[in-house]
């Protein structure tokens, strides 16, 4: 068993396979399913041809399960989260850019802050509580 991904409201998993799995919706409120790469840092996408999103688009990400939405606005208004569990049920928050295209990742673990993606220094929530 590799990492599991789960939704912050139903704790639905997330990943089937090799993709974790959300419901989205662009700028023209057209949804699709969108399926990522479960390894932190690895920005691969899949989607259907016909679901057109424009890289730098704002997506809404929702979980495919309970339909809430996975944004984070306590943090910052252009992150979602998902809760990770490795390998041996040890869990970290993972908040990642609802911007189409923009590499920005942050896995949170026991007050440790770890950053991924080329865009991650596009936005600083955590202030000093993190040891990074």
């Amino acid at each position: 068993m590799g990492k599991a991904y789960y939704c912050t409201h139903c704790k639905a998993q997330l990943n089937v396979g090799n993709d974790i799995i959300f419901t989205v919706k662009n700028n023209k409120k057209n949804a699709g399913l969108l399926l990522v790469s479960p390894q932190v840092g690895d920005y691969s996408v899949k989607k259907d041809t016909l679901f057109e999103i424009e890289k730098g688009e704002h997506l809404e990400i929702i979980c495919p399960v309970c339909h809430q939405n996975l944004h984070e606005g306590k943090v910052h208004e252009n992150l979602a989260k998902v809760i990770m569990k490795d390998e041996s049920g040890h869990e970290s928050e993972l908040y990642f850019s609802e911007i189409f295209g923009e590499r920005c990742t942050y896995k949170i673990t026991d007050k440790k802050l770890e950053k991924y993606g080329d865009d991650s220094m596009n936005y600083n929530f955590w202030g000093s509580e993190f040891d990074y």
